[in-house]
């Protein structure tokens, strides 16, 4: 799934209006980047934790060559996965039905 693709999916969410799930989805990637650099560290609970960590200077070989070189020491950015994702990824916890329209996220209307 892309980006385009996730913003279909949350806009039946948003009342089929794809541009506010964009502009919600633009916010929360947004967040978690800012976040993540500034306090090294964004955790979202059965999710999982995106982590900033340090590389030291190394020995690298390049595969087609076999010539080695350093590697200069670099921040990146790591991905732990939660237990709740694992569990559904693992086949652990069977997904919940994904909604597909505006009626599935609201519920079923209370007019008679």
């Amino acid at each position: 799934m892309n980006k385009a693709e996730l913003i279909e999916a949350l806009s039946v969410h948003f009342g089929g209006n794809k541009a506010e799930a964009a502009r919600m989805l633009n916010i929360v990637v947004d967040t978690i980047i800012e976040e993540t650099v500034r306090t090294g560290k964004v955790g979202i609970t059965g999710f999982g934790v995106f982590e900033t960590i340090s590389r030291e200077e190394r020995v690298v070989r390049n595969p087609r060559t076999g010539e080695r070189k350093t590697a200069e020491a670099t921040t990146v950015v790591r991905f732990r996965p939660g237990s709740e994702l694992k569990a559904y990824a693992s086949g652990e916890k069977e997904l919940p039905p994904r909604p597909t329209t505006v009626r599935d996220v609201r519920g079923p209307s209370k007019k008679k």
